[in-house]
């Protein structure tokens, strides 16, 4: 009745017990599928070497050793995160290891998801900022358009403004007068 799932193996890692709560990480009913296996055939091969490390560490005396994060394979292939503690015990007389776990999968989805929330809030901050200086330096072309267009439309001197090939695009009051 655990709300941690508990995995008990021989000390060749053979799987010998699992309670209701890691037969539920493991997404399954049946104790029986897993009697009998080793324990790392469902905790994905990178992190083997890390287990085996663990071991050593428990079986030389280490106690109190901190919780490590592995993936597993469940029997029907879903990759999840698991969090787990393993601790010397004796079982049914003999010499075993109990490792406690929970299934962090939601866990992390929901930490990759708050960091794509932050991104995207980074993100939408910096986007606000652009746009606000975007229509600030339009605000000041403006202004700088109108006063020199003023000054333009002011002098008393003949203005005019051509394209490429030479067309006139513009001219002041003194142009058009003379």
């Amino acid at each position: 009745s655990s709300p941690v799932g508990v995995f008990i193996h021989d000390e060749k890692g053979k799987i010998i017990f699992i309670n209701n709560e890691g037969l539920r990480i493991m997404g399954s009913r049946k104790l029986h599928e897993f009697i009998g296996v080793n324990m790392l055939h469902y905790v994905l091969e990178e992190y083997h070497d890390v287990i085996r490390k663990r071991k050593k560490q428990l079986l030389k005396g280490e106690k109190n050793l901190p919780f490590i994060i592995t993936k597993m394979r469940t029997p029907s292939g879903k990759i999840i995160d698991v969090e787990s503690r393993a601790t010397k015990i004796v079982y049914e007389g003999k010499p075993a290891m109990q490792i406690v776990c929970q299934d962090n999968t939601l866990q992390r989805e929901l930490e990759i998801e708050k960091l794509r929330a932050m991104v995207a809030e980074e993100t939408n901050l910096k986007l606000q900022r652009e746009i606000n200086e975007r229509k600030n330096a339009e605000r000041v072309l403006n202004e700088t358009q109108k006063y020199t267009r003023m000054l333009i439309e002011s002098s008393i001197d003949m203005i005019c403004a051509t394209d490429k090939e030479g067309y006139l695009t513009e001219f002041n009051a003194a142009a058009q007068k003379t």
